[in-house]
């Protein structure tokens, strides 16, 4: 369900359960990543680094915190979408 807000908190979040979950969010010049539920939020820049090549995470601690909090308020959590690490399958045994 969309979520109605003043144009200054708008963002832009989304998630792919590829191998294991990524959450990444935008909002103005800013994108911030996760590329797994256990791994640290890296931030970029937009708008002076397009290519995504400079992580500024350690030196805005502040916007990894609204990153982190927009990742969690803008989530839908189910079931058949995880946000959690995926445990490796067991193979079969051989008969």
């Amino acid at each position: 369900m969309w979520k109605l807000r003043p144009a200054a908190d708008h963002c832009f979040y989304w998630e792919l359960h590829e191998g294991h979950a990524i959450q990444a969010v935008r909002w103005d010049d800013w994108k911030a990543v996760r590329n797994a539920p256990s791994r640290p939020i890296e931030l970029y820049n937009l708008k002076t680094d397009v290519g995504e090549t400079k992580d500024l995470a350690a030196e805005h601690p502040d916007l990894v915190k609204k990153a982190e909090s927009l990742m969690r308020s803008e989530r839908t959590a189910d079931p058949a979408w995880p946000l959690a690490a995926k445990k490796p399958r067991e193979k079969a045994a051989k008969k």
